[in-house]
């Protein structure tokens, strides 16, 4: 299990993403562009954990010390100082997902995971904005990332087979059921819910 995880963008996933791996004791960064949406995302996290509280499914020194655990801010270099896997879940845009990888490329050593909560973009193309595309793959989460616990793990061109395998274990230590994905448009759900509408 990783000690400490980064966690950029503090929407709807990220802040789930955030959730899941604090409640099972890792430390966790979440950033964001701005304050305000730190603030909602951590927000959000509060009022999840606070209704765990009032239904009886967690304790209030338990709902204490998984908020000990959580640190919001909008500095990059903060989020990633100490992290040992980075899981990125901003808006679908390659580019916007290119320059976020290139600037973890450069902040975290090499032995760090880097992992994007993409649904549809190739982790391949993501990957190629890095000079270490062997620790870059998928992480897709689906929503509400508290409740649903299949997440797909999805390897690019050049992910090393170590850092899938390593990936997939630290899913199952969240508590969730990874399945591997290939590098093709939708994955695996995606591309057969597609089939399904069409």
């Amino acid at each position: 299990m990783i000690k400490k995880l980064c966690v950029i963008g503090a929407g709807t996933m990220g802040a789930g993403i955030a959730q899941v791996a604090v409640e099972k004791g890792v430390k966790v960064a979440i950033r964001d562009i701005e304050d305000r949406f730190v603030e909602k995302g951590l927000g959000t996290i509060r009022n999840f954990l606070g209704r765990k509280v009032e239904k009886g499914k967690l304790s209030k020194d338990e709902h204490d010390a998984i908020l000990g655990r959580l640190k919001g801010t909008t500095s990059m270099e903060d989020a990633t100082a100490g992290a040992d896997m980075v899981i990125e879940a901003v808006v679908e845009d390659m580019t916007l997902k290119q320059n976020v990888f290139a600037e973890l490329d450069k902040l975290c050593p090499p032995q760090v995971i880097l992992a994007s909560n993409t649904s549809t973009l190739s982790i391949t193309e993501i990957a190629s904005a890095t000079k270490n595309p062997q620790r870059v793959l998928g992480t897709h989460f689906f929503s509400p990332v508290p409740v649903m616990r299949l997440v797909e793990v999805i390897s690019g061109d050049k992910t090393d087979e170590k850092v899938l395998k390593s990936a997939l274990d630290i899913m199952a230590a969240f508590g969730k059921t990874p399945i591997r994905a290939k590098d093709v448009p939708g994955f695996i759900v995606n591309r057969f819910l597609c089939l399904l509408y069409n």
